[in-house]
Formats: structure tokens, C-alpha cells, sequence
């Protein structure tokens, strides 16, 4: 197998062959279409508010620079809120409705909110209605997207396959990835939505005409960020269930629990599965 070549790990030693096949990639590239959109939506937007047509159609070809920075900055923000809101919203839909449901309806979300934008016509309440549920959709794909696909995954290639940070996933326990993953896309979209909001104003007004200020402030924040990870616990090769020892969640009241569980897995039977193993 050309993986075994490329990736080495005791999971892809120890897996039979047949579960790495095309169909895992292909359900990946499917259902990361939502990190597509959200790149989509950031490479054309920038775009879109230089545009001269764009300033003529929507008056702001007589507006100081100051004053497009903050329209600039509003518009791109709005869509960053309904990010915010969609990526928290994404958790209790999927647990409810399901990955797949959830994924339809956030791309129907993205969808719809392309379509205000598009035919807005010079009116700003429709665009800024169209930015809000378009970023509902892109908040929550941002959650359901690589939740989806870690979860379908071969565990040897699990960590590869979704297209996000693992970090903040493998932190809490199994029982909180869901509910994290949720929370870490929201505080992402949160402090995409402040930094959206003033960097515009920022490369006018601070640091004279070039703004140069703006990137002392931001490199700074790298730099500390590169300090905090010394005290970040490391996460690699810690099982699940030493992450919940760890969080104290371990104390499990037996096999009832997990018969409980199991009976909500589509397609298995537990009873058939007790007396075989009794029989044995």
C-alpha cells in the first residue's frame, strides 16, 4: 500500500489495507468544500471593495480614506459575526440533526447569502444582510467540515485528513472534542471579526500614511504566542482514555453506560452481540 510508504505509524501497521481507499479522500475533499468557500469569500471580497464599480455603485468614490476604511472594515466584519454565531450554532445542530444535515444546511446558508450580495444593487442593508448569513454558513462548515471528516477517517490518517489545527481538538476529552471544536471555530471567527474590524483604521491612522504600526502590533502577538506554547502540555501519543483520566471524566458506571451508548449506533444490535459474547 503507497501510504504505508509515505506515513508510519502503528495504526497504519496494524489496519487492514482495504480501509484506505479512494472513497476516504474523496469524502474529504467533499466535505472540506466549506474551508473552500470561506477561502473564496476572502479572496474575493478584498477584491470587490477596490473595485471602482463597486465605489460608484455603493458612493463611496467621494468618501475620505477614513471613512472607506470603516465602511471596508463594517462590511468585512459582518460577515465575521455571522461566522461567530454560526460556528457556535454548528455543535447542537450536528448533535441533533446529524453531520451530513448540518453540512446541507450551512452550505444552503452560504448559498443564499452569495445571492443577497450579488444582487444587492447599491443597497447596503441587503449586502449587509447577505455578508451576515453567508458568514452563518461559513462559521458553521468551519466546525462541521473537519469534524465530519476526522470522524470518518481511518485513524492512521485521521490527523492529516481534516483541514484545521488538531491542537485545540486533542486537548479536552472525547466527550468535549464536539462541543470544543464548536468553541474553537467561534473564538476564531471572534478575533477574525476585531481583526477585520480595525485593521483597516489602523493601516490610516496608525504610524503615519503607511501604517507601518499596525504590524509592530501584529507581530508582537506572534511573538507572543511563540512564548506561550513553552507552557502548552504536549499532546502526541496520549490516548483518549488517558486524556480522561487526565480531565477526571474516567469514572465510567460500567458496561451499562456503554450498552446505552451503543444503542444509539445505526445498524447494531446489542443483544445478538451480549449472547454471542455469553456464548463464548
Amino acid at each position: 500500500m503507497w501510504l504505508q510508504k509515505i506515513i508510519r505509524n502503528d495504526a497504519i501497521k496494524l489496519d487492514p489495507p482495504e480501509v484506505y481507499n479512494w472513497r476516504v479522500f474523496a469524502l474529504a475533499a467533499a466535505a472540506c468544500f466549506g474551508g473552500t468557500l470561506f477561502g473564496m469569500d476572502t479572496g474575493i471580497i478584498g477584491g470587490v471593495l477596490t473595485l471602482p464599480d463597486f465605489k460608484d455603485e455603493f458612493g463611496l468614490t467621494d468618501k475620505s480614506s477614513t471613512a472607506r476604511a470603516n465602511l471596508s472594515a463594517n462590511l468585512v466584519t459582518t460577515m465575521q459575526a455571522g461566522a461567530f454565531a454560526g460556528a457556535l450554532l454548528a455543535n447542537p445542530l450536528a448533535d441533533h440533526l446529524g453531520r451530513r444535515p448540518g453540512l446541507l444546511i450551512v452550505s444552503v446558508f452560504a448559498f443564499i447569502g452569495g445571492l443577497l450580495q450579488a444582487f444587492s444593487y447599491g443597497i447596503f442593508s441587503c449586502f449587509y444582510v447577505g455578508r451576515f448569513v453567508e458568514g452563518l454558513g461559513l462559521g458553521g462548515a468551519t466546525m462541521l467540515a473537519p469534524t465530519y471528516v476526522s470522524e470518518n477517517s481511518p485513524r492512521g490518517i485521521r490527523d492529516g485528513m481534516p483541514t484545521m489545527d488538531w491542537y485545540k481538538r486533542e486537548i479536552p476529552t472525547n466527550r468535549l472534542r464536539g462541543y470544543n471544536v464548536s468553541l474553537a471555530a467561534a473564538t476564531q471567527w471572534l478575533f477574525n471579526l476585531v481583526v477585520a474590524r480595525v485593521s483597516p483604521v489602523m493601516l490610516v491612522t496608525a504610524g503615519g500614511p503607511t501604517g507601518y504600526g499596525t504590524y509592530f502590533i501584529y507581530g508582537s502577538f506572534c511573538f507572543a504566542m511563540g512564548v506561550a506554547a513553552f507552557w502548552v502540555p504536549e499532546t502526541k501519543g496520549i490516548s483518549l482514555e488517558r486524556m480522561d483520566e487526565i480531565f477526571g471524566v474516567a469514572d465510567f458506571s460500567g458496561i451499562e453506560d456503554i450498552g446505552r451508548v451503543t444503542k444509539h449506533m445505526e445498524g447494531t444490535d446489542i443483544e445478538a452481540n451480549q449472547v454471542e459474547y455469553a456464548g463464548r
